[in-house]
């Protein structure tokens, strides 16, 4: 018998194995949508994501099908997000193999359990259930004595939707903690919650002001705090000096574009952090990376309209990698689509 034919005996024996497992070991009902279960739509939001085989319209499908799930698919999904048993190597070539089955076998669908668990945390982002909801499902996995099961959690409550002030004082605690990866999450969570976060202003101040600690890692969570005070917006004026003077010292120009802009989103005023992206726009070595600018003063939204003819202006020029950046930007601006078409 050839290898080839090993391995599809191989698939053929373990569909057998997983047919008889769902038959003799049916889990309850999951909810529906258009007549399949919340699992299945998971695992067309991961074979669609950008971690398997990237397909836009599949991805948005999926996405809508379980925001029409709600609320109800939730538990599913927190079960999913916090399965982060690693895989083994047989077990990831296993679903490496399965995964290539034609889709017109009509088989189920074969996700690797950790592409499924992060997935299944981006997925609750579609849903952004209520606080009422979320926190208390969530509040265990928050006083765990497990680091990665407690990022997990501090990365989920910036899933939040309604009364997502509630989870703001969890996250400030979060701050606070000695992890530096539980603290970069917690900054990412408030800057998701956004001006609902405000609460967290003196937290983030305080993550802006501590001195550099000395271990392994040279990293500090300032640039975090940073955009999370940025997304927070004018509420975190406070913070306005302590942004500028980390945003001064910053030296690579990619992470000084990402400032540029939350010092943009808490004062509109900014004009040495506007004009990094803008002389950046134009004049930025090497020209590959100038997309970037573009890219961020989207980010900035309308409050970015004096850059507009500099955009346009890209539209002409022969740097692709900018051009294709260009109409997303505008249209986060707020330029209607005909402004931005060349022609």
């Amino acid at each position: 018998m050839t290898i080839p034919q090993k391995k599809w005996l191989l698939a053929a024996v373990v569909l057998l194995a997983a047919a008889a497992g769902w038959f003799f070991f049916r889990q309850p009902a999951l909810p529906e949508y258009s007549g399949k279960p919340v699992s299945y739509w998971l695992k067309e939001y991961c074979r669609s994501g950008q971690r398997m085989d990237w397909d836009t319209s599949r991805h948005k499908e999926a996405g809508a099908a379980l925001r029409q799930i709600g609320t109800n698919a939730v538990p599913y999904l927190l079960e999913e997000a916090f399965d982060t048993r690693p895989s083994s190597g047989g077990r990831k070539d296993l679903y490496r193999l399965l995964s290539c089955l034609p889709r017109s076998l009509g088989l189920p669908t074969f996700v690797d359990p950790e592409i499924m668990s992060s997935e299944g945390a981006e997925a609750l982002k579609e849903i952004k259930p209520p606080a009422n909801q979320l926190l208390p499902l969530l509040e265990q996995h928050l006083k765990s004595t497990d680091r990665l099961e407690r990022r997990t959690a501090v990365y989920l409550l910036g899933c939040t939707g309604d009364g997502a002030e509630q989870a703001v004082p969890w996250l400030c605690a979060a701050l606070r903690r000695p992890d530096y990866w539980e603290r970069v999450m917690a900054a990412q969570s408030l800057g998701w919650i956004g001006p609902n976060a405000r609460a967290a202003v003196p937290a983030l101040i305080e993550v802006l002001q501590a001195p550099p600690t000395p271990t392994a890692r040279p990293c500090s969570p300032a640039p975090a705090a940073a955009v999370a005070l940025g997304a927070i917006g004018s509420a975190a004026a406070p913070a306005l000096p302590l942004v500028q003077g980390l945003f001064e010292r910053e030296t690579n120009w990619n992470s000084r574009g990402v400032l540029a802009v939350a010092l943009c989103h808490i004062d509109a005023g900014q004009t040495n952090a506007f004009a990094h992206l803008t002389n950046g726009l134009a004049t930025h070595e090497p020209a590959s990376d100038r997309w970037m600018a573009a890219w961020e003063l989207g980010n900035i939204g309308p409050n970015a309209k004096a850059a507009v003819p500099l955009l346009l202006a890209a539209l002409d020029g022969t740097n692709d990698m900018l051009f294709s950046q260009v109409p997303g930007a505008l249209k986060k601006i707020g330029i209607p689509p005909k402004r931005s078409c060349p022609g």
